[in-house]
């Protein structure tokens, strides 16, 4: 083995076949992969979605504390149209507090859109943490007869650094 080679060392070891052969790069088997992240120091990314909970895997409400805007994402339209849609980055909220190491991402309607680029701007204005409820409170209709999700927002701020 050339003193550059990495193969069948502990590093490379649990993402490896037999004789040292590389799978999948980054790929590990799923006991290899739950042992290294129950070793801990890892954050989670997971994208949660508030709506109406028989229509696929949405949740009625959720609170979590507002980090910013992320990116927007392309989704298509029962009608075949696409459009963007803006997303949020929350930190969960629990009954002891804020989960820092968990970070969730909410593609947002038009109505949560609005609030939470007020509220974002509300809070950092004042130098604040922004905490965010937002509860599904059933189906509508527009004007011209479109399907149209409603939604009641809560707001509360808290000085950021205890002041």
């Amino acid at each position: 083995m050339a003193p550059n080679d990495k193969r069948n060392t502990p590093e490379t070891a649990i993402a490896t076949r037999d004789k040292g052969e590389m799978t999948t790069p980054g790929a590990f088997m799923p006991g290899d992969f739950d042992a290294i992240i129950s070793e801990g120091g890892f954050s989670a990314v997971e994208t949660v979605m508030v709506g109406d909970p028989n229509d696929g895997g949405k949740i009625p409400y959720y609170l979590g504390d507002l980090i910013g805007p992320g990116a927007t994402v392309r989704v298509q339209t029962p009608d075949g149209k696409e459009n963007d849609l803006p997303t949020w980055a929350f930190h969960p909220r629990t009954k002891a507090g804020s989960i820092q190491n968990v970070t969730h991402i909410m593609p947002a309607s038009h109505q949560i859109h609005a609030a939470c680029a007020r509220i974002y701007d509300q809070a950092e204005r004042t130098d604040s943490t922004a905490t965010v409820g937002i509860v599904f409170e059933g189906r509508g209709k527009t004007a011209k007869g479109r399907a149209l999700n409603r939604y009641r927002v809560f707001e509360k701020y808290t000085k950021r650094n205890g002041g």
